[in-house]
């Protein structure tokens, strides 16, 4: 196995960077006359400030710009200065735009205030459509985890698989960190990691992480906000999006401020060993108002629980994750915005985290230990282009590479130790040119697409001494793609969305170590149109009823078949989505806000990574399936500071015709998913003078679900309740939380396999993480 430790070095040194200078009281604005809706969007990056605003005419409006430093609330009225809109703070919050009275006000008559217009908050925008739709007027199921809410801290160490807890249509397998897959809405292939795309499209910004494989689990340091588009999303993103499309938002450089956070934190856990993590930011305006820079590292460890009496040792799945990014902005001017970055993650799991259920404890008996490396390295760049009339051409470039190498006890006899490691190596590169533009809840996007992808997996098996290469597979996939959606109001109160992607695609394949004459395997290719057509209805100011269908696929290609040394083709598969729901919109600072959707989902030659009887891997078609799903969610606020959320997923998907899998396997119902999730949890804020106070309950219940969607290894799993209490005290800049994770210390299984050479006993298990006490401190400047 490898020991490469660049990234962890670079993280290191990133961690201990501080800041150098002091940053002034008003921030300093520059800002050129523009349209509004841009004009106010480069105040809110460049103030730190959120402006509510919404209307076709925040769009069509031109403001004159502003430099210069000054507090905040002068800058925004000298942009507004000429237009029909005028500011009113919102306390605790920023401001929103109202319209300007049509005749002035009399010098002698004093001007009331005014009251906050019904739903007039802040406008939440989903941005992940790639031009902007209001989300009540997003036509389609979607999650956000935003800074401060729900759960997630944008300046917080945690990963995306801790965050999906908190949204009930999503999973997670829970093989280990940078080795899971994540699921949306019950779209799930399979327990195990193979050759098929990845169901769920994973974005950091608009570059794509991973064509294939599992999340490579970035830590969400220094994060603005997470959206979830439930699937399908191929119109828009193509190919590995049937299950739809997570987006990470990372902060950008600020080429106007000096900023900097620092944060660490302890975690004990019940049993096992202790963790912490420690992270930094440092922002520099290299330039003032020209270019920014913008730094970030960290390091977590997180304590083993998983105790191996066979070898005498205790807590063994040690998990330590180091990583950095640099982000360079540049603002040349006349509207230009150039965003350069680099993200480079190393992962390091000491020993495998399953247990089995008839030892006592948590605890398991193996021959040998079964550590998993991976090295993840992303580069990123966006020119982004916005003319006066609101059109705005994006440039996206994405270079991923990713590194894993995986162990895994394959002893059948005690006195013949056998490993089965397999070694991972990807390589992408991603291209797209859109033009885009938003007229109030209008807008549209056109554009074009281009992927390489090359997937090597190559395995040895053996004696650990002396281990024997068996064969492998290389992908390589090169596709081409023309999109195009628009969002069209037909009047005040209904709005159409439409669009379709035409794309070709051609995936070539061998097997990595040839055996025999013939191992060649045809290229394939692939043409296809896939349609999308959906609408949005304000039945009342702020109740929408929506409806969609969509179609998305993903590309065939070459896999180990079951056995050793053989090889087979599988088949591409597709999806169909028909969804509807309500959405209703909070009324003023208190009041319910939440959604409902039903939605039907029709999978045809569904892909799935299997395991046979012996624990070898191979990818196969298991045949045709349909999920049935409800999803609701509430998001209430009864009194002031006092903030209830809950969630729930209904998801049947049992109904299976038309199997594809090989003779002696008989496909059930898809894995991963339970058929019912639920989540709930509320937040109270108690001021303290200049202090505040925030208490946190959160609860969820995890279903039962099977392991895979084949009779062979159709295990249970889930079934358990569990929850999370938390108190966060704030100075200033200084935050000091305390969690305790996992109250009632349930010993729930996440996920029922943890070595593909043993599954097939029955008696391995995943456990929750024990009861574990977090104090984090942090600080932002």
């Amino acid at each position: 196995m490898r020991r490469t430790d660049f990234g962890r070095l670079a993280s290191f040194s990133l961690i201990w960077l501080a800041p150098t200078a002091a940053m002034a009281a008003d921030p300093r604005f520059a800002i050129p006359p523009a349209s509004l809706d841009s004009a106010l969007d480069m105040f809110a990056a460049q103030s730190g400030v959120d402006v509510g605003a919404a209307g076709a005419g925040i769009a069509r409006a031109q403001s004159r710009g502003v430099r210069g430093r000054m507090p905040p609330a002068r800058a925004l009225d000298k942009l507004l200065d000429g237009t029909a809109w005028r500011a009113v703070a919102v306390p605790g919050v920023g401001f929103r735009l109202v319209p300007r009275p049509a005749r002035p006000v009399p010098e002698h008559v004093a001007a009331a205030p005014v009251p906050a217009a019904p739903g007039d908050q802040r406008e939440i925008v989903i941005r992940a459509n790639k031009y902007g739709s209001p989300l009540l007027r997003y036509p389609g199921s979607v999650a956000i985890l935003d800074k401060g809410e729900n759960g997630f801290r944008g300046d917080g160490q945690q990963s995306l698989a801790q965050q999906i807890t908190r949204t009930p249509a999503l999973q997670s397998t829970a093989l280990g960190a940078g080795r899971d897959k994540v699921f949306i809405r019950g779209i799930a292939d399979s327990s195990f990691l193979g050759s098929s795309e990845s169901t769920t499209g994973i974005y950091f910004g608009d570059v794509q992480l991973a064509n294939n494989g599992p999340d490579p689990n970035l830590v969400l340091y220094d994060v603005e906000r997470v959206e979830v588009l439930e699937g399908p999303q191929g119109t828009l993103y193509g190919a590995g999006a049937i299950g739809g499309v997570i987006r990470i938002v990372p902060r950008a450089a600020d080429p106007n401020r000096i900023g900097a956070a620092l944060s660490a934190s302890a975690v004990a856990t019940q049993g096992g060993n202790l963790g912490g993590e420690g992270g930094a930011m440092l922002n520099l305006p290299v330039a003032q108002g020209l270019v920014g820079l913008r730094l970030v590292g960290y390091h977590a460890d997180e304590g083993g629980y998983v105790d191996d009496t066979l070898r005498g040792l205790r807590n063994i799945n040690r998990t330590s994750t180091s990583g950095g990014r640099a982000a360079v902005r540049i603002t040349p001017g006349d509207h230009w915005t150039i965003d350069a970055s680099g993200v480079a993650q190393s992962i390091r799991t000491r020993d495998s985290q399953y247990g089995l259920r008839d030892l006592p404890g948590i605890v398991r008996r193996s021959y040998l230990a079964q550590p998993f490396e991976d090295d993840f390295y992303l580069g990123r760049l966006v020119v982004t282009k916005e003319w006066d009339n609101g059109v705005t051409l994006v440039s996206a470039t994405g270079l991923v590479r990713a590194d894993a190498d995986d162990r895994f006890d394959a002893t059948a006899v005690p006195s013949l130790p056998l490993a089965y490691d397999t070694h991972n190596r990807n390589e992408q590169v991603t291209q797209e040119v859109r033009l885009t533009r938003r007229v109030g809840i209008g807008g549209w996007v056109l554009g074009g697409s281009l992927l390489h992808d090359r997937d090597v997996i190559s395995r040895e098996f053996g004696s650990p001494m002396a281990e024997r290469s068996i064969v492998g597979v290389t992908n390589r996939t090169e596709s081409q793609a023309l999109f195009g959606e628009f969002t069209l109001p037909l009047s005040k109160s209904f709005a159409v969305t439409a669009g379709a992607r035409l794309s070709h695609a051609r995936t070539d394949s061998d097997p990595s170590t040839t055996r025999g004459v013939g191992a060649f395997v045809r290229g394939r290719s692939q043409t296809r149109l896939d349609p999308t057509i959906g609408y949005s209805w304000l039945l009342t100011r702020h109740l929408a009823w929506y409806g969609r269908y969509e179609q998305a696929y993903r590309t065939g290609g070459l896999s180990v078949a079951a056995g050793i040394g053989r090889v087979a083709n599988f088949d591409p598969d597709t999806i169909s989505v028909i969804e509807t729901g309500l959405r209703l919109e909070r009324v003023g600072e208190r009041g319910l806000s939440g959604s409902i959707a039903f939605s039907r989902a029709n999978w045809r030659h569904i892909q799935a990574d299997l395991v046979n009887t012996r624990g070898f891997p191979f990818t196969s078609n298991v045949g045709n399936g349909r999920i049935m799903g409800v999803e609701a969610n509430l998001d209430w606020v009864p009194v002031r500071r006092l903030h209830i959320q809950s969630g729930a997923l209904f998801a049947d998907n049992r109904g299976f015709d038309h199997p594809d899998v090989p003779p002696g396997f008989r496909a059930t119902r898809l894995p991963d998913t339970p058929r019912f999730a639920m989540t709930g949890g509320a937040d109270y804020d108690m001021p303290l003078g200049r202090d505040s106070l925030r208490w946190s309950v959160h609860a969820r219940y995890v279903g039962k679900s099977y392991l895979d969607p084949v009779a062979l290894l159709n295990i249970r799993q889930g079934g358990y309740a569990m929850g999370t209490a938390a108190a966060s005290w704030r100075h200033d800049a200084f935050r000091v939380d305390l969690t305790l994770d996992n109250v009632t210390n349930t010993k729930g299984d996440r996920f029922a396999l943890g070595n593909p050479f043993g599954v097939a006993k029955g008696d391995q298990y995943t456990p929750l993480r024990p009861r574990n006490l977090r104090l984090a401190v942090s600080w932002e400047y």
